[in-house]
């Protein structure tokens, strides 16, 4: 469901203020991650990762290829952005899986959409970039996910990208951008 974004944002959740993030000793991270990592997702969401992470070069030229041939997109990112733009994505759907903070997602609504809008994106050119980059996921995501987990994977996709245009769609309005 999607959070009203009037207080919400920063240091707060749509449940209250937030909880002051954990420190974790650098030592005790397994491959990167707080040892409560584990835990926090179901299998499916931990293959989703790693499906995500192993194809992250396939994603990434893909999305690439798919905006230079876009009449419709006036910025054209090059393969770094587009995985500095993905790592971000990933962090913002971790964040979802785990069901835990969301401070990925609220600096990304907070200052990377209206960024965008600042520099002169309308709602239809983001949305439809969006729209995109989901299906440009499902169909690289979805047909290489182990068969257990594939319809997991494909739901969340959709409920994920759902949620993010709504959210991209209601920040524009509310800064009275012109589709």
């Amino acid at each position: 469901m999607l959070e009203a974004r009037g207080a919400v944002g920063r240091g707060v959740t749509a449940n209250g203020p937030r909880p002051p993030a954990q420190a974790w000793d650098r030592r005790a991270l397994v491959d990167g991650r707080p040892p409560w990592y584990q835990a926090l997702m179901d299998a499916w969401a931990h293959h989703f990762v790693e499906l995500w992470r192993a194809n992250r070069e396939l994603i990434g030229v893909t999305i690439v290829e798919h905006i230079r041939s876009n009449p419709f997109l006036p910025v054209k990112y090059a393969l770094p952005d587009v995985h500095q733009m993905f790592d971000g994505s990933l962090a913002m759907m971790i964040e979802k899986l785990e069901g835990k903070e969301t401070i990925a997602w609220d600096t990304y609504m907070d200052s990377v959409i209206p960024a965008f809008y600042g520099q002169g994106a309308t709602i239809s050119g983001l949305v439809g970039q969006i729209t995109a980059n989901a299906m440009i996921l499902y169909n690289i995501l979805v047909p290489r996910a182990a068969e257990e987990h594939r319809q997991n994977i494909a739901d969340f996709l959709a409920r994920w990208f759902i949620e993010v245009n709504m959210t991209v769609i209601k920040i524009g309005i509310d800064a009275g951008v012109k589709s």
